[in-house]
């Protein structure tokens, strides 16, 4: 079934000997000159099945091959915890392995998948392999949904992410908190990004974040001729509450969204934009139209990472070993 973590498979992939870029395919390459696509085959101790439970137990030409990817065990903390709460796009947490971690306070261990690093294989190969745990259904479903992110996520540069991570922060830090700046930020449906020219032409780009937030938190009515309430807060974020949730009577757009903007200004003024941004502005909307919609991408501040670097660095390698 999907998300079965299976013991002992032997994967391979194919590179190109005249530039090899991983460190086993270098140590394959040697000193030895060659312009040839080869392949490489290394042994994972783990690796979960990514293909879908429903495809699995269908048989025919278009259903000979699953699809899996290494399971390493990971021992940095703040890793394993972005990893476990699904703030990572190219990490997933695997905590049906058999094999169990080490959970101390100078320890906090953890299975993750390494979806990036796929590769196909022939069915009767993972029939014929030991299994060493498998999700319930429960937990296959947040797989299923953290493998559909995965391949699903807007196609973002790395230049643009680093630059909204406090967003990011933000969102993490507010995530189940019982705060006034939280509620505010809940009120956000959505984060979507318009950039001219697209991210295929060469930078700088112009970004706008579009923030799409609940029409209760932004009514259309217009400003009042009576007396406007007096608002509670030094906060932006804690005037708009206060207007929202307490004098919603007689809330107006006008004060609304100045106080969004405000708001969301000191969220974006957070966000420092590199050489390839030359301009960086936001909007603060309750919907778009189908045309906006297409020209933009969304924002998924769960997914704002840098655990691709970690991978870049070495610090994930797969435990492996090479036979032969």
């Amino acid at each position: 079934m999907q998300g079965e973590v299976l013991r002992d498979v032997r994967l391979a992939w194919i590179f190109d000997a005249s530039a090899p870029s991983t460190t086993a395919s270098r140590q394959q390459v040697g000193t030895a000159s060659s312009a040839s696509i080869e392949v490489l085959e290394r042994d994972y101790e783990y690796v979960m099945v990514m293909t879908q439970t429903c495809d699995l137990q269908r048989i025919g030409k278009d259903y000979e091959f699953i699809t899996v990817c290494p399971v390493v065990q990971d021992s940095e903390r703040s890793r394993v915890s972005q990893v476990e709460a699904g703030h990572e796009p190219k990490a997933i947490a695997v905590p049906w392995h058999e094999i169990p971690v080490v959970r101390t306070k100078e320890r906090h261990e953890g299975w993750v998948a390494l979806p990036s690093m796929a590769v196909s294989m022939e069915r009767p190969v993972a029939a014929a392999v030991r299994t060493c745990g498998r999700p319930s259904e429960a937990q296959r479903r947040i797989l299923a949904e953290h493998l559909g992110r995965f391949y699903s996520r807007s196609a973002i540069p790395g230049e643009v992410i680093d630059m909204l991570r406090p967003l990011s922060d933000l969102a993490k830090k507010r995530e189940g908190k019982n705060t006034t700046e939280g509620e505010v930020f809940g009120a956000v449906k959505e984060i979507r990004l318009r950039t001219s020219p697209d991210y295929d032409t060469t930078p700088p780009w112009q970004i706008t974040v579009v923030f799409i937030v609940d029409s209760e938190w932004l009514p259309d009515a217009p400003k009042k001729r009576r007396r406007k309430p007096r608002l509670q807060g030094d906060e932006p974020f804690e005037q708009l509450a206060e207007l929202i949730t307490r004098h919603r009577a007689s809330a107006d757009q006008e004060t609304a969204t100045r106080l969004w903007r405000e708001t969301v200004s000191r969220w974006i003024g957070a966000c420092k934009a590199p050489p390839e941004v030359s301009r960086l502005r936001f909007v603060v909307r309750t919907h778009l139209t189908p045309e906006e919609y297409a020209q933009s991408d969304t924002l998924d501040l769960r997914y704002l990472t840098t655990y691709r670097r970690a991978t870049r660095k070495g610090h994930l390698e797969p435990h492996q070993t090479q036979r032969g």
